[in-house]
């Protein structure tokens, strides 16, 4: 019984080890460009927030004043 490969057995592999990488390879960059979006998405809900409550912690000084 012989442990060795035929040069077609080892491009198979080495093929489908490639083609997984490609896979979650792209799988990586989705993610990272969901957490980019959602980054976006956090510092406009942030800005929205700071842009109301200055306004009104302003209106509420001068109302209590």
């Amino acid at each position: 019984m012989s442990d060795s490969i035929t040069k077609r057995e080892f491009d198979a592999g080495i093929a489908a080890i490639t083609d997984r990488l490609d896979v979650q390879n792209g799988a990586v960059a989705e993610n990272t460009k969901f957490r980019v979006q959602s980054k976006a998405v956090y510092g406009v809900i942030a800005f929205a927030w700071v842009s109301i409550l200055i306004p009104l912690t302003a209106i509420a000084v001068a109302v209590l004043a």
